[in-house]
């Protein structure tokens, strides 16, 4: 399901024609489902669409719908970090020019919204929910949605294959702690203890055929001079080398004797520990676990290898 959305839009943008030379030349990208878009700082890969009436045993689309379900990955190819929302950069259009908006049904897999370190690879599924009747899908992608800058729009064919498909590797170029490492940021430190694997952590509680539990035990401390609320779900999360990005398994968490608490705030000058387990295929390697110390600001992303 979609991680994060974002609180506001810092405002909306405006097309114009005609108000200068260099706006009045510039033109969409187009491309189809493999075909690599060089964007700035993005590159974008669109690797695959397919049509289904349900996701997973619980989602079904509403009658006479159904889901379009779109992989995509793209990497930032700068020295900066950046923010990037699927559910404000993307919409899906069909050959009537109807268009669509992102549902809020997701994947296992959903793509993560939010910061994207430099070197970075975000890998996952946007799902859009479509009339039955509906063809001719394509899919817009805007690479700036801020108030400034010129806007950078691809428009990926979703019913076309390239014949050399591109895949988006990652290549962290940023500093990667290890098991033991503490990082503070601002009053606020985490340390990654120990990390464990596991099939079964209780008697109702085993990870489904192929896939492991991925038990993460972190420290958080507070030294900001006031309380502090941490999120499990908008702050943390496991990332593996494809770019794939995983929320913690809230049923296999609360079977953990340790589970990391956090309802209630973090006292200033206390510190509060704590497990979290993450569902993964088996053996799949490296594996990150990664913080954002802040929802609201750029360059606080940290990442510690857990193997």
């Amino acid at each position: 399901m979609i991680r994060r959305v974002f609180l506001g839009v810092l405002g909306s943008i405006v097309a114009t024609a005609g108000t200068s030379a260099s706006a009045a030349a510039q033109e969409d990208t187009s491309a189809v489902v493999g075909e690599l878009i060089e964007g700035d700082p993005l590159h974008l890969v669109v690797e695959g669409a397919r049509l289904t009436d349900s996701l997973g045993e619980f989602t079904e689309a509403e009658t006479g719908s159904e889901f379009l379900v779109v992989r995509i990955a793209y990497k930032n190819t700068s020295e900066e970090f950046h923010t990037v929302s699927g559910l404000l950069s993307t919409r899906v259009r069909d050959d009537e020019s109807y268009t669509y908006d992102q549902s809020f049904y997701g994947t296992a897999e959903a793509l993560n919204d939010g910061q994207i370190a430099p070197g970075e690879v975000e890998r996952g599924d946007l799902v859009y929910e479509v009339p039955e009747d509906a063809s001719g899908f394509i899919l817009e992608f805007d690479f700036d949605i801020g108030l400034f800058g010129d806007l950078e729009r691809a428009v990926i064919d979703l019913e076309t294959t390239s014949d050399d498909p591109a895949t988006l590797e990652q290549e962290l170029a940023i500093d990667v702690h290890g098991i033991g490492d503490t990082v503070e940021h601002e009053g606020t430190a985490v340390t990654v203890n120990e990390a464990t694997t596991e099939t079964q952590l209780d008697e109702f509680t085993e990870a489904a055929a192929d896939h492991e539990y991925v038990v993460v035990d972190l420290t958080v401390e507070n030294t900001t001079g006031e309380e502090q609320h941490v999120s499990t779900l908008l702050q943390m999360q496991l990332k593996d080398g494809e770019g794939l990005s995983y929320d913690d398994d809230l049923g296999a968490t609360s079977s953990l004797e340790r589970a990391f608490e956090q309802g209630a705030p973090i006292a200033d000058g206390d510190e509060r520990r704590g497990q979290l387990a993450y569902e993964v295929e088996a053996g799949r390697e490296p594996l990150y676990w990664v913080f954002e110390f802040s929802l609201f600001a750029e360059g606080d992303k940290t990442f510690w290898q857990l193997r």
